[in-house]
């Protein structure tokens, strides 16, 4: 099975919903075996995009790639979502509650119990909380139930996913995402601690960084600029500085590279390597110029607005 996780991670949510446009009219085939075949994010941008574009004539073709249980659990999952786009929420919900209880690929599972939660029926909110509470199911199916919950609304998978990012458990990133969801600020005083007392550096990173997302969430922009600064003068953990450059760099705005070229200039050098990373990962996506950088940088180090 060909493994896709690299080109996955280099495309972005916005890539998934948002692909590159097509002049030709391919056939489903031909979309299918584009996405098999993609090596790189922008071919899989493309292709995902393609599948997006076809029209209900290709359903038979979709729906036979959807439920192979050969293909690899992601791109399976993009083609799905078309199939059961074109369903009703109920005959949806039945689907995804199907492959959860047929299939035997963990990953699968775990992406059919995130998206049960976008398709809400009484009979996936109690499939979710089976999933949860089982404790012979693994840690990435019950965290994927915990977020299919979150996005119903129901907070039943918060504490859960609070031990998770405490325990700093490997899916302990889908835990965050769900505390980000149901909006867990209550939460943050003990990753804080988490954060102060991990005997591991990683693990007070991850534990920080943690704290830090849940602190963005309902943040103005003005206060989300101040907290990824702050984070980006953090001394004592490299990963959160670079974790906070990129979000910077995310923002894309005049005022995020400001703040990550008055880190450049302040004259620590350890910090003003991660700030200049950000500046240029800011380039690359063309959210500024490299003559804005060198004006605010300057010659001689000093900023320049």
């Amino acid at each position: 099975m060909r493994n896709v996780t690299k080109v996955f991670q280099a495309i972005s949510m916005a890539s998934l919903f948002f692909g590159v446009g097509h002049a030709a009219e391919p056939s489903a085939t031909e979309v299918l075996a584009r996405l098999d075949a993609a090596k790189t994010a922008p071919q899989l941008v493309a292709a995902i995009d393609a599948v997006k574009k076809l029209g209900p004539g290709a359903m038979p073709t979709l729906e036979a790639y959807a439920f192979d249980a050969s293909k690899e659990p992601r791109v399976r999952m993009v083609v799905l979502r078309k199939v059961i786009a074109a369903r009703s929420g109920n005959h949806a919900s039945n689907t995804l509650q199907d492959l959860i209880g047929s299939s035997s690929d963990e990953n699968f599972r775990a992406l059919c119990a995130e998206e049960l939660g976008r398709k809400p029926s009484p009979g996936g909110r109690a499939l979710l909380k089976k999933l949860l509470f089982d404790s012979k199911e693994s840690a990435h199916v019950q965290l994927a139930a915990a977020m299919g919950l979150a996005e119903m609304g129901d907070d039943a998978g918060k504490d859960r996913a609070k031990n998770a990012v405490l325990q700093n458990e490997p899916w302990a990133n889908l835990a965050v995402r769900v505390l980000e969801k149901l909006k867990a600020k209550d939460v943050i005083a003990q990753i804080d601690q988490q954060a102060r007392n991990a005997p591991d550096a990683h693990d007070r990173g991850s534990a920080r960084i943690a704290s830090l997302k849940l602190q963005l969430v309902d943040k103005s922009p003005v206060d989300r600029l101040g907290i990824l600064e702050e984070a980006l003068r953090d001394k004592e953990s490299r990963e959160v500085r670079k974790w906070a450059a990129m979000r910077l760099a995310d923002i894309g705005s005049l005022e995020a590279g400001e703040r990550l070229a008055s880190v450049v200039n302040s004259g620590d050098s350890a910090l003003a390597d991660t700030a200049m990373r950000g500046l240029r990962m800011g380039i690359e996506r063309k959210a500024w110029t490299k003559e804005k950088v060198k004006a605010w940088v300057g010659a001689g180090g000093q900023h320049n607005h």
